[in-house]
């Protein structure tokens, strides 16, 4: 089975068409890498790979799961990490870490939370407010 699995995926907005009938497999412990220039459709296949856009037509499966009906499972499984910061500058870590899993209803969140904090090494400014480092 390939982990990725992509068959004529598209999408629209409005007239323009960021994905025309894209077609992809990547097989299980290859390397891939996605180029090509700007407005070519990179992040909108990879919003469609995690399940963040619902595609205009096509299908596409990671790990054999379907991005938009088994999102959930799938992103047990995967990280995405979008192009800018997501972060909400005047929350701490631990705030913007919990915020996002209320978003998504993450159980057992005060631990899940705790849990993170550990492993990104944070446990010690996980008060801090996350303010961007100074340009240098």
């Amino acid at each position: 089975m390939n982990s990725i699995e992509v068959s004529g995926l598209t999408k629209r907005y409005g007239r323009v068409e960021a994905l025309g009938g894209t077609d992809l497999s990547v097989g299980r412990g290859e390397v891939f890498g996605l180029v090509g220039p700007n407005g070519a459709g990179k992040t909108t296949l990879i919003k469609g790979l995690v399940g963040a856009l619902r595609p205009s037509g096509g299908t596409a499966r990671v790990m054999g799961l379907n991005p938009l009906k088994d999102r959930t499972e799938l992103r047990q499984r995967i990280g995405y990490m979008p192009q800018g910061a997501a972060l909400y500058e005047d929350l701490s870590a631990r705030d913007n870490v919990g915020f996002f899993g209320a978003a998504h209803r993450v159980p057992d969140l005060k631990k899940k939370v705790d849990e993170v904090m550990h492993f990104t090494d944070l446990s010690g400014r996980a008060d801090d407010p996350c303010t961007p480092s100074p340009a240098g």
